[in-house]
């Protein structure tokens, strides 16, 4: 758990990505010789297991950045790296996108036999399902969308924090704003987005006449609560009023399942409905703001309590 006491030791924030080369594709309606939608068959130009070496590294990245630094809540992938931590870690992050990058080249390298291998094979499946002449056709419309071989990537985004000591002045703290303000602004637009989803599925649940198990309404108030405390470092009013909306309807639905004496399905579904629509709507009125001054609050002593 990151907390604004690990923010004043000093540190990096660390994301990476990891983009795989692309060998489907959806083959379109018109090559199936129907009206169904696009994507109703797919088919890979080579055999899948061609990106193992490229998906067991991404594992190595992901398996680095959880020994080695801190989560941040609802900020997928990104974890805080301790200033102590960061010069091994930066070393490994090189080492591990060199890798990446190799491996990428013996991929492209192998590329054309890899096609060949795996023709026959791919040609067989599709006139499984579409008969020889559709088969043959889709193969060369797949053939023809892969003349040269995909490329992959692996890139790293850092930002980092030159945190304040305890008996920090306002006035110094002010002059860090900028500093702070281009981390928060970085992420600032993803909690939204992650509300966003919480929601739809909240909204599509109950139109779809699902009930709100125990499970489902837990999760979803606790990741209100979150946000809501996540916002001491975001700054985001818009949010922080869309969180407390559904995260109150939340709570007085809670109090709901305890009159209706029930731990499995809530009889709270119109109270849920109403704050995940007002979340909504919230989220909708107001756009990503991202203004809190970090500093000033590491000066206060200020702790992210989640």
């Amino acid at each position: 758990m990151l907390t604004l006491a690990d923010l004043s030791q000093g540190g990096t924030i660390l994301r990476l990505e990891g983009s795989l080369p692309s060998i489907e594709a959806q083959i379109p309606c018109g090559i199936l010789g129907t009206e169904a939608d696009s994507g109703k068959d797919t088919a890979t130009i080579i055999d899948p297991g061609g990106r193992l070496p490229l998906v067991q590294i991404l594992g190595k990245c992901r398996t680095m950045l959880i020994d080695k630094g801190l989560p941040i809540p609802v900020l997928s992938g990104a974890r805080w790296i301790p200033a102590t931590l960061y010069p091994s870690v930066q070393g490994e992050v090189d080492k591990l996108k060199y890798e990446f990058a190799a491996a990428v080249d013996v991929f492209r390298g192998a590329w054309g036999t890899n096609k060949a291998n795996w023709r026959a094979r791919q040609l067989e499946k599709l006139a499984a399902r579409l008969g020889d002449a559709r088969a043959n056709k889709a193969m060369q419309w797949l053939e023809g969308k892969f003349t040269r071989p995909p490329q992959g990537a692996l890139r790293s985004y850092t930002f980092a924090l030159a945190a304040s000591s305890s008996e920090i002045a306002s006035d110094a703290a002010e002059s860090e704003q900028a500093l702070v303000g281009d981390i928060v602004t970085a992420f600032a637009q993803e909690p939204r987005e992650r509300l966003t989803k919480s929601c739809d599925a909240l909204l599509s649940l109950v139109a779809g006449g699902g009930k709100i198990t125990r499970k489902t309404f837990n999760s979803r108030r606790d990741e209100a609560k979150i946000l809501l405390a996540l916002n001491k470092f975001l700054g985001d009013n818009g949010l922080a009023e869309a969180a407390h909306a559904l995260y109150s309807a939340m709570e007085e639905a809670e109090g709901f399942y305890a009159s209706a004496g029930s731990t499995a399905d809530p009889l709270c579904t119109g109270a849920c409905k109403a704050g995940a629509e007002k979340t909504l709507e919230t989220l909708v009125a107001t756009g990503a703001q991202a203004g809190v001054d970090i500093a000033l609050c590491l000066a206060q002593g200020r702790v992210l309590s989640l």
